[in-house]
């Protein structure tokens, strides 16, 4: 199975073409800070043309939704989904929590998401949002295992889910961690406007 996978969810913009024969996959990654808009259809045609396959030939796409960078996080996602649109191909959002467990089953991860906040995934009792140092604290102090923070994003490994997960399961939205920083008019956040 030929797929494309993306990752605009930090510092780097990241893309993917594993293909479905014993090829090496073609994996790009720039550390760039911002930008991932101007640079991540410029590197997915790299990547294609790298992996000598056309865009009809990818057969499935996966994408990071966060936690990260809210920014960068929709440059991604708003590709991906265009991409798959396109395409008529199915798209799945993984969660950098779930990329991150893959590779560690037994490890608690644990995501900064800024202001204080974690993101963090226990093992077998799934993903839940931590708020402030002292509760993090208490949580890591608690757990026996291995704690793994802000683990990088193992673009194998998204390219190995992509292949082997049910779309269905995994719906491409959006998991920001935390309320965003902007305020509307007047200091009212984005959430007061729904109640307007």
């Amino acid at each position: 199975m030929n797929c494309l996978v993306i990752d605009t969810t930090g510092p780097d913009c990241a893309v993917g073409v594993f293909k479905g024969s014993n090829d090496a996959p073609v994996i790009l990654s720039d550390t760039i800070g911002r930008g991932h808009a101007e640079h991540l259809a410029p590197m997915v045609k790299t990547a294609l043309r790298t992996a000598h396959i056309l865009p009809s030939d990818i057969e499935r796409i996966a994408v990071c939704i966060g936690p990260g960078s809210f920014t960068g996080l929709r440059v991604g996602l708003s590709f991906a989904k265009g991409f798959a649109l396109a395409h008529d191909r199915p798209l799945l959002g993984l969660d950098r929590l779930t990329l991150a467990r893959a590779d560690n089953p037994d490890a608690l991860i644990i995501l900064d998401i800024k202001r204080g906040d974690y993101a963090v995934s226990v093992p077998k009792n799934g993903n839940t949002i931590v708020n402030g140092a002292d509760e993090l604290e208490a949580l890591i102090a608690a757990y026996e295992g291995e704690c793994i923070k802000d683990p990088a994003i193992n673009m194998k490994t998204l390219g190995r889910l992509c292949t082997r997960l049910n779309p269905d399961e995994f719906p491409p939205i959006a998991f920001y961690g935390r309320a965003p920083d902007a305020k509307l008019k007047g200091g009212r956040s984005l959430a007061d406007r729904q109640h307007d």
